[in-house]
């Protein structure tokens, strides 16, 4: 008697029914250890939403040539495809603050213009040393990086599209090599 192809085919899935990790089999079921989204409403925490996230990085964010063409592989941009939104509904209102002055910086971070503390704390080995305060990087900061990065993928763009072409150089001002010829004989 053969065995069951339905039993066979589960054993070949095991990793399917294997909770998303760090080193998961499938790629895109790899999470990021340590990571979290927690919610603050007026620096309070309210919880953590989110934990071990999963990760974006490739290869498990590799695009889909046949879908996404001309996109690059590799390529993050460090947000790992997570973003801050609000929803409301029925007439309700939000109003929020991504920064860089935040209304109210959870504890033990330090708002972006907040000046450096630049005073060193010379603590005994037996003392307990404060930990620093982190300094948080608000989503606004991320606009002008952006911009940047924009600029520098188009510019990636057309040198690859004009190595793509022969690359090369055409400039109607400069007459070819055998006009030139003919200027110097006259």
């Amino acid at each position: 008697m053969n065995p069951s192809p339905m039993a066979a085919a589960a054993a070949h899935s095991s990793h399917l029914s294997e909770k998303p990790n760090p080193n998961h089999p499938v790629t895109c079921l790899r999470t990021l250890p340590g990571s979290y989204i927690k919610i603050y409403k007026n620096g309070v925490l309210m919880g953590t939403a989110f934990e071990d996230l999963l990760s974006f990085l490739p290869p498990a964010s590799t695009p889909n040539s046949k879908l996404q063409e001309g996109a690059r592989e590799g390529f993050d941009d460090g947000t790992l495809g997570y973003y801050p939104a609000v929803s409301v509904f029925r007439g309700g209102a939000a109003e929020v603050n991504f920064g860089p002055d935040f209304w109210y910086p959870p504890p033990g971070y330090q708002a972006a213009a907040a000046p450096p503390d630049g005073d060193v704390d010379m603590a005994d080995a037996d003392q307990e040393t404060p930990t620093p305060s982190v300094r948080l990087r608000p989503v606004a900061e991320r606009f002008d990086e952006q911009i940047v990065e924009d600029v520098l993928c188009d510019i990636v763009d057309e040198v690859d599209f004009w190595m793509q072409d022969g690359g090369k150089v055409v400039d109607k001002t400069m007459p070819d090599v055998e006009g030139r010829e003919a200027m110097q004989e006259d």
